[in-house]
């Protein structure tokens, strides 16, 4: 092999290196930024992502309650529930029971307008309307016992709606985009369940039913 030809051939090479390594860090790149999206998304209910800082316990408190109510948020403007995002506002029951399959129980509450299946190893319900679209969607997850009162009002603002239930229950509610709406149950100030909603399909026109607001 001449000089010419070694030369050419050191060059392809070279090429292929630099050409690889650029390839890795993009792939590298890639894994990370997705770590970050998924840790980000999770944080909210992982209590060590939060005392791995040094905080005093009211900071980590406070920081940990932030984060569960920014989530909580976000999510519900995209009409999910953060304790149960496989199913979103609007989908229809058959959808749910092919991911969770049968509920523990259902009854229809026509307080609610609607058939609640409540499905309790999960800790969640869920409320439809008669052609079975999802109107509602519940959870009672415990750590939403981290969350009192005030902490939903200092961090969403005064309450679009305030109620009390026959048993005592404190019920406030936040509209949070055009076509959802946040309920937060409150038991002695702590959060016991809560709620992203769908109204506009609880209605029935053909009963003259314009369906539930809150």
């Amino acid at each position: 092999m001449n000089i010419k030809s070694r030369i050419i051939t050191c060059m392809l090479i070279f090429t292929l290196i630099i050409s690889g390594c650029a390839q890795t860090n993009k792939v590298n790149e890639k894994t990370e930024d997705n770590s970050l999206k998924e840790s980000s998304q999770k944080e909210y209910i992982n209590d060590s992502s939060i005392t791995q800082n040094n905080l005093d316990d009211k900071e980590i408190s406070s920081n940990y309650k932030n984060k569960m109510m920014k989530y909580i948020k976000e999510e519900g403007i995209n009409g999910i529930n953060i304790y149960c995002d496989n199913v979103k506002l609007g989908d229809n029951i058959s959808d749910v029971i092919e991911i969770y399959k049968e509920p523990s129980e259902h009854n229809y509450v026509p307080d609610a307008k609607g058939i609640y299946y409540n499905y309790k190893n999960y800790n969640f319900a869920f409320g439809c309307n008669k052609g079975d679209q999802v109107f509602e969607i519940r959870s009672y997850d415990k750590k939403l016992g981290k969350l009192s009162l005030n902490d939903i009002e200092s961090y969403f603002g005064n309450p679009d709606y305030k109620n009390k239930t026959v048993v005592g229950e404190r019920v406030i509610g936040y509209k949070i985009s055009d076509k959802y709406k946040l309920l937060f149950v409150f038991q002695n100030e702590t959060l016991d369940h809560y709620s992203v909603f769908y109204p506009e399909i609880t209605a029935n026109l053909m009963a003259d039913d314009e369906g539930r607001q809150w």
